[in-house]
């Protein structure tokens, strides 16, 4: 199934041979093709290596909605970090007008509408007002309306943001002009990150830095980006005979809807649900729903896959400490448009050592739990240590955690406990609501269940 996006984008190779780069940046979806954009505005030398053709993975399955609401993401941020949650908003308020002068420079013709953007309540206003009051604390012209009625039915209660976007992404990234090498066809089977070596089915890249901007990290180690993230899927149609919706519109729940004009259709999406976990009337089900705003024929269906992070929060940044000159952008957790274009900005900077504000807001190596605050100074983290008496399923691998932690397993509750056994005892490792390292561990027969920490390794 294809979405409504067309791109206008040219054809290129496939690399072959033995080549030496000065930074080559792997994807060729939004983030890498801004990244590498950017990057050649400053005069670098950069190649793009896509492993398909140009826009062809998550960037075509978009509903591209240029947001910084992006669901209930504020009221629980504000409650970790007041300063990060501030930094964050701000970092995907900025994404609206640059989209825009970019636009206006290179007169772009791609549907660029600037719309207010509301986010609704079926059930729960308590939420919602929540939703309003952290970011009302953040400075944000947010307006709460009591009881709204949208699209015939009476909301609890919903939040307005003006000022957010809507496009057609795919027309606005082929308007860009490409003062970058890029190759597709051109799938990277092997990276060493260490030496900074690439190598695809009949090429060999060797690179000054690497940038990866493909959907999910394709390298395992370091970085461990898999036990950070999940893939999330979504589906999207579209609808013709859609009325002027005058604004975006999204809903509260997880699995919940967005809708979005683009010329006489109407875009819904939503159902979200892990990757993997497919119903077969995702499609119908939306599709009935779209029908009850849009009064016309169904027109085109597609699906996206998602990477969703722990914490809310994307990777921008260097992609380990043992690999400093490679760099990673991923985890958008399904507001891509936004943070595409600040995440671009933040690695051009980072590869020719600016400063810039938001590095915090995305830096790897945070711990990003604790009373309020980011603790940087002494981030959680896995220690080797000295023999102790744990139980027998950890064998020889024994590890204690330092650091400021909350909630942890490891209290002196438990740790007399598990002193006390020889052997493994599930019910001492009862997992947490957080992602567990079982697939990780699943070699070394121990599961502890513990949430992953934003650490660099």
């Amino acid at each position: 199934m294809k979405s409504v996006w067309e791109s206008t984008a040219l054809k290129y190779p496939s690399p072959e041979g033995e080549l030496k780069r000065e930074i080559v940046v792997v994807g060729g979806g939004i983030a890498g093709y801004l990244t590498a954009f950017f990057l050649s505005e400053k005069g670098a030398k950069v190649t793009l290596l896509e492993a398909a053709s140009l826009f062809s993975g998550v960037t075509r399955g978009t509903t591209a909605h240029i947001e910084a609401l992006q669901g209930l993401v504020y009221s629980d941020l504000i409650k970790k970090s007041p300063e990060t949650a501030g930094l964050y908003f701000e970092s995907q308020q900025r994404a609206v007008p640059k989209y825009h002068s970019l636009i206006e420079k290179y007169k772009i013709e791609c549907g660029f509408e600037i719309e207010d953007d509301y986010l609704y309540s079926m059930k729960s206003a308590e939420k919602i007002k929540r939703e309003y009051d952290a970011l009302k604390a953040l400075g944000a012209d947010a307006l709460y309306l009591d009881s709204p009625e949208i699209f015939g039915n009476k909301a609890r209660a919903a939040l307005m943001l003006p000022g957010q976007a809507r496009f057609d992404p795919l027309k606005f990234l082929s308007g860009l002009p490409a003062k970058f090498e890029i190759f597709e066809r051109a799938r990277v089977i092997e990276a060493d990150l260490k030496k900074k070596i690439l190598s695809t089915e009949k090429a060999t890249v060797k690179a000054e830095k690497i940038v990866i901007a493909t959907n999910f990290p394709i390298v395992d180690f370091p970085g461990a980006y898999f036990l950070r993230m999940y893939k999330s899927t979504s589906y999207a149609v579209a609808v013709s005979g859609s009325p002027e919706l005058g604004g975006m519109y999204q809903t509260d729940e997880e699995d919940g809807y967005t809708f979005r004009n683009h010329g006489d259709l109407l875009i819904a999406c939503g159902l979200d649900h892990r990757t993997g976990r497919a119903s077969p009337e995702k499609y119908e089900k939306l599709i009935e729903t779209a029908k009850t705003i849009a009064a016309g024929e169904f027109v085109a269906a597609w699906s996206s896959n998602d990477c969703v992070t722990f914490d809310g929060l994307p990777y921008i940044g260097r992609y380990s400490k043992k690999a400093p000159d490679s760099y990673v952008i991923t985890g958008f957790n399904k507001w891509g448009m936004a943070t595409a274009i600040t995440g671009a900005e933040l690695l051009t900077n980072l590869i020719y050592g600016l400063p810039d504000r938001f590095e915090d807001v995305f830096f790897l190596g945070k711990a990003f739990f604790g009373r309020g605050r980011v603790h940087k100074k002494r981030p959680f983290r896995l220690k080797q240590s000295r023999p102790q008496k744990y139980p027998a399923a950890f064998e020889n691998r024994r590890f204690t955690f330092e650091g400021r932690r909350r909630d942890s397993l490891f209290q002196r509750e438990k740790a007399r406990r598990v002193q006390r056994y020889r052997r493994a005892d599930p019910s001492l490792f009862s997992p947490l609501p957080a992602p567990r390292l079982s697939a990780y561990f699943q070699s070394q027969h121990f599961d502890v269940g513990l949430p992953l920490p934003r650490l660099a390794v």
